[in-house]
């Protein structure tokens, strides 16, 4: 099951809501600290980078720098093994957005990958890179955060006040799986700020048979997986973002996501695995 909710929470990322004229990307500044917060299994992983927006001629590139202040399991990351933990849960490369805040594309991604692998330090997930669908996905979830912050909200069609809820069909593995999405705007404050928040729900039933022939790469290192599909009658993942903004330019001060993976086996049990992010911001 383990390996599979790795997939799980691979693949089925988020679907980003596509409108008209609410709230607008236009950040005021352009460099920040972000304190952020990873929950995840055994792990509690905190730590602060900067993020700084520079403006391109098609429109920005977002770079992080100086990760900081790392901090494991309330025990400061001092040796290489906690290091490598921070670098996995808090890094992130270097992204082009275009002018509306949608990403666009990575800028070093093959040093980033090599990074990445340096830091997970195991050969199974060595080869996981190797599967073309694999890193096609992990291109994709470089851009999370970001969407997270931003693009998840930059082209909203709905008011302060308002919500809408969306059917759409996500990914998996190359299959075409029907899910939902419900965004809601919350009324503006006095201090011109507002909550957004969308919750995503991918559940997965039938296709789960369709995997085994997409994957042989994997079928080959990893055999156990295709015994567990075998096993399992449904999965699922929900993912709960809150972001606390300025509307108007959309610039962040805190976002909160939590994710709930759950696999239902044949017989009726239940495999649950959770994990939450938050991240705050003081801007220069």
């Amino acid at each position: 099951m383990k390996f599979f909710l790795l997939l799980l929470t691979i693949f089925l990322g988020l679907n980003v809501a596509t409108a008209s004229d609410s709230p607008n990307f236009n950040w005021d500044k352009s460099s920040a600290t972000v304190t952020a917060k990873f929950s995840k299994g055994q792990y509690i992983v905190s730590g602060k980078y900067k993020i700084n927006l520079s403006a391109t001629d098609t429109g920005f590139l977002l770079e992080q720098s100086d990760i900081n202040s790392p901090v494991v399991n309330g025990i400061e990351a001092n040796t290489p093994e906690l290091a490598t933990t921070v670098f996995a849960s808090l890094s992130f490369p270097s992204l082009l957005i275009d002018s509306n805040g949608d990403p666009v594309d990575i800028v070093g991604f093959d040093e980033y990958l090599i990074k990445l692998s340096d830091a997970v330090n195991s050969p199974e997930y060595d080869r996981l890179l190797e599967n073309e669908r694999v890193l096609e996905a992990l291109y994709g979830q470089a851009f999370e955060g970001w969407c997270y912050w931003v693009c998840s909200w930059s082209t909203l069609d709905i008011g302060p006040g308002e919500e809408d809820e969306q059917n759409f069909l996500a990914s998996f593995l190359g299959i075409q799986i029907p899910s939902k999405q419900i965004i809601r705007y919350g009324q503006k404050q006095k201090d011109g700020t507002a909550t957004l928040t969308m919750k995503s729900i991918i559940t997965v039933t039938d296709s789960l048979s369709s995997i085994k022939s997409l994957l042989p790469q994997i079928e080959e290192s990893h055999p156990s997986l295709f015994d567990e599909l075998d096993s399992i009658n449904s999965a699922s993942r929900v993912i709960t973002v809150e972001a606390l903004v300025y509307p108007d330019t959309l610039r962040p001060i805190k976002v909160k996501v939590f994710e709930e993976s759950k696999i239902l086996s044949a017989a009726g049990d239940s495999n649950i695995k959770s994990e939450s992010r938050e991240y705050s911001f003081e801007w220069d």
